[in-house]
């Protein structure tokens, strides 16, 4: 597929997962995603049910060559390439709903970190976000401050964390303390349009990502068309 003159690789998986960030759309049953921030160029997929339990939902997945993200910071090169050129083009060519309650953005290590900022940057574009294993050591507080104060309303978001306690998920828990606090302020309520969930034993792996992936999708789908 091609996207203003760069061909872009697109492929199509049944109740897939990505590493890294990805976004969704449903009832359209649609998922891209471009670089994989948390494990290089690698993705891996999952069987995995949707919240109302339908193994049928499809979804797709894009991919892009690392050097294409330019300027600084390569995330918001990121975010330009899928909300203004891929999320237009999918909308386009496939039976997709494009409005904004049923969108979502999620990710793992970094891309848990790209897939809030998403959320902050374009409210009007997702309306959910998952963040697996946030990858808060990478600015520490002053990054989880800088997010926090940039949170979407709560009224039309949902934003889903979760931390492991082993490898580099064990310096996770005090970061995504403080930005729990952050979601408090802002009015989000624990359980309804947010939650924070940490797993004993979990690593920093795609396996461990794997293994729960249906836990924010159940969360984040469930409030969707």
């Amino acid at each position: 597929m091609n996207v203003k003159g760069r061909r872009i690789n697109l492929a199509g998986r049944r109740r897939a997962f990505y590493s890294g960030a990805v976004l969704w759309r449903l009832p359209a049953r649609f998922l891209t995603t471009g670089l994989d921030l948390s494990s290089g160029n690698k993705w891996t997929q999952t069987s995995s049910t949707s919240a109302s339990g339908d193994e049928a939902r499809q979804f797709f997945a894009a991919k892009f060559p690392a050097g294409y993200i330019e300027g600084s910071p390569a995330s918001d090169g990121y975010l330009r390439f899928l909300v203004e050129e891929l999320k237009p083009l999918i909308d386009a060519r496939y039976r997709s709903l494009p409005d904004q309650p049923n969108t979502c953005i999620m990710g793992s290590s970094m891309g848990g970190l790209v897939s809030l900022y998403a959320i902050a940057q374009y409210p009007e574009v997702f309306g959910g976000a998952g963040c697996l294993s946030t990858h808060w050591i990478a600015g520490e507080n002053m990054l989880v401050d800088y997010l926090g104060e940039r949170l979407p309303p709560p009224a039309n978001h949902r934003l889903y964390f979760d931390f492991g306690t082993i490898t580099l998920d064990e310096a996770y828990e005090p970061f995504q303390v403080r930005m729990d606090g952050w979601l408090s302020k802002a009015g989000y309520a624990l359980g309804q349009n947010w939650t924070t969930l940490k797993f004993e034993g979990a690593a920093h792996t795609e396996a461990a990502w794997r293994a729960r992936v249906d836990l924010p999708l159940r969360f984040l789908l469930s409030q969707q068309a």
